[in-house]
């Protein structure tokens, strides 16, 4: 029911994007931890038990909310620049060859 395509590639690429940077989260957090680590004494997997061990499952999702934010923001624009982009060629080509 909506007339804007437009509307429809914002909100498509944003929830892409949210639900990536979801997904991919707990790695980051414990990429992010290991390489916090100065003395890198601490290996992927006993970064992750001390990580469930203080904090739990949420510990893997800490910062997730500004990321998701800016997940949704930068991925509805890239996906709405990219499908108006297109468009745009597609009909540069069709008229170009009338």
């Amino acid at each position: 029911g909506f007339e804007s395509h437009i509307f429809i590639d914002l909100i498509c690429g944003g929830l892409a994007g949210s639900l990536a940077w979801l997904l991919i989260m707990p790695f980051d957090v414990v990429k992010s931890m290991q390489q916090a680590d100065l003395d890198k004494k601490i290996g992927v997997k006993k970064l992750i038990e001390k990580i469930f061990k203080n904090e739990g499952i949420r510990g893997l999702f800490k910062g997730t909310t500004p990321v998701i934010i800016r997940g949704f923001l930068v991925n509805s624009v890239t996906l709405c620049f990219y499908v108006q982009t297109l468009h745009f060629l597609n009909r540069k080509h069709l008229a170009d060859n009338e």
